[in-house]
């Protein structure tokens, strides 16, 4: 952004009031955003909470648990970098819907992969595409928001969607725990 008189940014590319109520168009990106944290919070903790059950069916030595977890933190500094670029090049929008697309789509096809390499490919890819995620939803949901309660847009959807998405794998990992 630009400034206007030196040390005031200049009017957000939506019609909000600096100081008014956030705009449904506002309300809508950082209710999008938060829904895409809550996922990734899902994704991020659903691998710790079933790891016996996924060691078990991979028959997976600790080194390789290990390596599947970290692998996803891979996939997080590559998505970090590549969407956060994507978002200043081809805007904020596209590239928040292609990242949740992105780690959507991996996350449920992870579930179904047939042995340990493609567990593990999957879940890098589902790393890219939650760091994309989550280096676009802040930054879109400020931009948008008005001034005032932009920690409200940002910090108070967003991050309590994130919250939910952890209690949320806690409890499908209860249900898949109690399968037999």
């Amino acid at each position: 952004m630009t400034s206007e008189t030196g040390n005031r940014l200049a009017t957000p590319a939506w019609p909000d009031s600096e100081d008014g109520p956030p705009s449904r168009q506002a309300v809508l990106v950082a209710v999008a955003a938060g829904l895409g944290y809550m996922f990734d919070a899902y994704v991020v903790n659903i691998y710790s909470f079933v790891l016996p059950l996924i060691a078990i069916t991979f028959a997976l030595s600790t080194t390789a648990q290990g390596i599947i977890g970290s692998v996803m933190l891979l996939g997080y500094a590559v998505g970090t970098f590549c969407f956060g670029w994507a978002a200043d090049r081809f805007g904020r929008k596209n590239t928040l819907g292609a990242s949740i697309l992105l780690y959507g789509v991996t996350t449920a096809a992870s579930g179904l992969a047939p042995g340990a390499g493609s567990f593990a490919a999957l879940r890098f890819l589902t790393g890219i595409g939650g760091a994309g995620e989550l280096s676009v939803g802040v930054p879109y949901t400020t931009e948008v928001w008005p001034r005032r309660s932009r920690a409200i847009g940002a910090g108070g959807i967003i991050f309590s969607l994130y919250a939910a998405g952890a209690i949320l794998a806690l409890l499908a990992s209860l249900v898949l725990a109690r399968q037999p």
